[in-house]
């Protein structure tokens, strides 16, 4: 009878430490699983894909203040068109659109309102206003200009309320200092979608 309950007890207290080696085994699994998602995030946002907020309404009305967007790092060139961020030392990130590249003559008719590139008024969909000449307290960039090689003149959208390449402060962006292409939109979710 002894011995039988030895046995148990003997079974009993291999039982509680299997448990307790798979309880260990899977606490261990979960903060493995845990710091690799963690890590892949942070790769992702680092090197593939970054959420930004905008900040202000120079972009209105292709983007609102607060909008929450995706943007990448990853492509090969700037082309007229593209919606990007651009870094500024000790400054918030600007949101703008590409006008120029490299090579590129940008004026601006302040009569018409219109946007000149190489000599030809483009068409601007994304405008609803006409634009008015700015007076930037730093000064305004003399236009006509050729946009250098390695940089690009960007503007925003709102022209009469956004700081850009018009602006002495800004004038021609490096490329090195555009740190992502916009391409998606995912807050406000009635506006979820690709950006144009």
């Amino acid at each position: 009878m002894k011995m039988a309950t030895k046995q148990k007890i003997d079974r009993s207290s291999q039982s509680s430490q299997k448990q307790s080696t798979n309880v260990k085994k899977e606490v261990i699994s979960w903060i493995l699983t845990l710091a690799i998602s963690i890590g892949i995030v942070v790769l992702l946002n680092t090197f593939v894909v970054r959420v930004m907020v905008v900040d202000g309404d120079s972009m209105v009305d292709t983007l609102h203040h607060n909008d929450r967007i995706l943007t990448t790092p990853l492509y090969t060139e700037l082309s007229r068109g593209d919606i990007v961020v651009i870094h500024r030392e000790n400054d918030q990130p600007l949101v703008k659109r590409v006008i120029a590249v490299a090579g590129d003559t940008i004026d601006v008719d302040y009569d018409t309102g219109k946007v000149l590139l190489n000599g030809e008024a483009i068409d601007e969909p994304y405008l609803d206003v006409k634009m008015q000449e700015p007076n930037y307290i730093g000064g305004n960039t003399p236009l006509p200009l050729t946009v250098s090689e390695g940089y690009v003149f960007v503007m925003g959208d709102n022209r009469n309320n956004s700081l850009d390449s018009r602006a002495q402060e800004v004038g021609e962006v490096p490329v090195e200092n555009v740190f992502g292409k916009v391409f998606f939109r995912i807050w406000p979710l009635d506006a979820l979608g690709t950006i144009g």
